[in-house]
């Protein structure tokens, strides 16, 4: 089953997501939360970001945007809960270089992106 909220809607709560996020100074949720969030409560407790980027991270995106079900199996290109607990596996490196966020939310599958941390340069001053 597909989203049956309304696309505007969806656009509406994205908007009022990235303005949250913007204003809370929200960062995306690192691997190894992600991967400890589940392990200890069976949820990921990724932070809804919309189209925010914070400062200090980069979206590696469209490559790294993935569609995950949030109820049952995976149907059309999206990714089961499953299936992206071992995607956020694959990105624990142990620092906090990569980290995840939702882009949008639907009523039954997320977009969530993948972060990575900028390296700080020195240069810049």
């Amino acid at each position: 089953m597909e989203n049956l909220w309304p696309y505007s809607y969806v656009q509406k709560r994205t908007l009022e997501a990235t303005i949250e996020a913007r204003q809370q100074q929200l960062r995306p949720a690192t691997a190894s939360e992600v991967v400890k969030n589940y392990r200890t409560a069976e949820r990921f407790n990724i932070p809804f970001l919309g189209d925010y980027v914070p400062e200090g991270w980069k979206e590696i995106t469209p490559d790294g945007a993935v569609y995950v079900k949030t109820t049952g199996s995976a149907l059309n290109n999206t990714m089961t809960q499953a299936e992206f607990l071992q995607r956020a596996r694959d990105y624990d490196t142990g620092d906090e270089t990569y980290g995840f966020g939702v882009m949008e939310q639907g009523q039954y599958k997320v977009l969530i992106a993948l972060y990575r941390k900028e390296a700080n340069d020195e240069k810049k001053r």
